[in-house]
Order: C-alpha cells, then structure tokens, then sequence
C-alpha cells in the first residue's frame, strides 16, 4: 500500500467531476498506481460495482461489498480493503478509508482529523477467490 491523497474532498452537493475522490484514492493506494490511473467512481455507469468489478479484473481482483455488523465481523478481515465511513469532514457525507488486517491504514482525506463511523467493507479480493 502506498498512499495517495484525495485531490477533491467536496460532497455530493457538488457537480459530479467536483465531487471528492476518496474512493478513487483508496484503489490507487492499495494498488500502487496514481490517482489518474485508479477507477473513478463518478465517471462509472450505474450500477457501480459490476462496472468496478470488470474495472479490478486486469489486476485479477473484484471487490466484495459487505455491510457492516460488529467489531468481530472487521476483526476477520485479513490484508488491505477499504471501508465506507460516515464523513466528518462534512456532516451527512459518507467517506472511504483503506485498513489493513481489520485495523484503520489509510484515510485519503489531507485534512481529515478524525475517522467516522464505519457503514460498509469493500473487500478487495483475488478473483480465484470467488470462483
């Protein structure tokens, strides 16, 4: 993991090619690569997670999304994944941030002081894993 800084960190009020990258930040850090070259979430058909899947396919992963349960159920996660958050950089927004082994790696947000309340994973898997 290498970490790459949202450029945007506007909410969806905006337009939608000023809304904040976060997503787009936490795939170029789990997978090394720049912020150009990650998969853009507003640029995306919906609905979102086929077309990342497909996006994720020429580095042999997909992306499994999980609600989330308990503290035991993070407890399980092994590597690196992202996870949906409750933003508190701005009230009402939602936030992604990358962890490792269950445990906060990463927020994309230069200014963020604080992690919000975790809604989602995002795992990040190796397709054979799903087969």
């Amino acid at each position: 993991m290498r970490p790459v800084y949202q450029t945007r960190t506007t909410g969806s009020k905006c337009d939608i090619e000023e809304r904040g990258d976060c997503f787009q930040a936490c795939v170029a850090s789990i997978l090394e690569i720049s912020l150009e070259e990650a998969f853009d979430i507003w640029k995306a058909k919906r609905p979102l997670f086929p077309e990342f899947n497909k996006w994720l396919q020429k580095y042999g992963l997909y992306c499994k999304y999980k609600p989330y349960e308990s503290k035991q159920q993070i407890k399980k996660v092994k590597g690196y994944h992202m996870a949906g958050v409750k933003s508190t950089y701005i009230e009402g927004e939602h936030h992604v941030v990358v962890i490792k082994d269950g445990e906060f790696a990463h927020d994309p947000n230069p200014h963020a002081t604080s992690i919000g309340d975790l809604e989602c994973l995002l795992l990040i898997l190796p397709i054979e894993e799903c087969l």
